[in-house]
């Protein structure tokens, strides 16, 4: 595919990449420990779009729903930047905030009263765990299942993921690839190390993402190198607000 064909997504990109909070916008945030200073102030900064509709009496997994919906508004929207042919591969990444939900309900696993707010899962959570792969087999889950002895559903997803790429050049296709290499190459690390500090493992991995989207402009990499890049970030917002909501002085 031609790099003219992503010449307006990478405008589109390149904009909101160059509105990202530097570390003094972060480190200023670290500062304030009660919720309201801390809403208040990041409706200051280029963050403030991930916080709308959220205030001091929010409860907490109303923030989290809130967060996951502008999130996938945002996912949505790059989508529509991009060429037609690779919109379904951008979209499926809609889903990927409700795999760690789905998979406590595939395996049984009591639903939560927030569950019934997820448009995505209400209907699981509200049957018999018996009855709730069928119902999958029903719904935007259904590429995830059935899935086979030691498997999961993030195996799944990706396979799926991969499917739903359009025929492109091998280089487009790489540059994908590597982004996946990185990405589980992080996650495995995360998971295995608990004495290193996860903001400076996200740091580190979020330098290796901007690097990606930097030097695979006009191309699918880059748009889901910023995807990426808006999730590391929605993370970092919702690690500080939450972390508020739930243990600051006056919270509860």
């Amino acid at each position: 595919m031609t790099s003219r064909a992503f010449a307006y997504a990478q405008a589109r990109l390149q904009a909101r990449f160059g509105e990202q909070p530097g570390a003094g916008v972060w480190d200023s945030l670290q500062t304030l420990v009660e919720l309201p200073a801390l809403l208040e102030q990041i409706r200051l900064t280029s963050l403030r779009h991930w916080i709308v509709n959220i205030s001091v009496s929010t409860p907490a997994h109303e923030m989290e729903r809130l967060l996951r919906r502008r999130l996938r508004a945002l996912v949505d929207e790059v989508a529509n930047w991009l060429p037609a042919e690779w919109r379904a591969a951008v979209r499926w990444t809609e889903i990927l905030p409700d795999l760690p939900a789905l998979a406590h309900l595939l395996q049984g696993g009591e639903a939560r009263s927030w569950m019934a707010d997820e448009t995505a899962l209400q209907e699981l959570a509200r049957l018999e765990p018996a009855l709730r792969a069928r119902a999958a087999l029903q719904s935007r889950f259904a590429p995830l299942l059935p899935f086979a002895d030691g498997e999961t559903l993030g195996m799944r997803w990706l396979a799926e993921w991969r499917r739903r790429w359009p025929g492109g050049s091998k280089s487009e296709r790489a540059a994908l690839e590597q982004l996946i290499a990185r990405t589980q190459a992080h996650v495995g690390q995360f998971a295995a190390d608990r004495s290193t500090s996860g903001w400076a493992a996200r740091k580190r991995f979020q330098a290796e993402v901007t690097f990606l989207f930097r030097r695979r402009a006009l191309t699918a990499a880059a748009a889901f190198a910023w995807l990426l890049l808006a999730a590391l970030e929605v993370e970092r917002v919702r690690a500080a607000i939450i972390e508020r909501a739930h243990f600051a002085p006056g919270a509860h």
